[in-house]
């Protein structure tokens, strides 16, 4: 949650000027509480999972291609 505090603070919930200071919890946030729309909770939730899954495949292919050189390198 760190990373929300201070684009908010500089930028509002717009992320201005023109979406600069924009992060991806603060979409998250503006998505769920101030879209206004019935099922917006549901879309950040999904944004969110999309972005937790995206992460966690990246990080399973980094470790499996360190993971082969370590064994090369022994």
């Amino acid at each position: 949650m760190e990373a929300l505090a201070l684009p908010y603070a500089m930028g509002g919930s717009s992320g201005s000027p023109a979406g600069a200071t924009d992060v991806l919890s603060l979409m998250f946030y503006r998505t769920a509480f101030e879209s206004g729309a019935s099922n917006a909770i549901g879309v950040s939730s999904a944004l969110a999972t999309m972005l937790f899954v995206f992460i966690f495949g990246v990080a399973l292919v980094f470790t499996s291609i360190i993971r082969r050189r370590e064994r090369k390198l022994s």
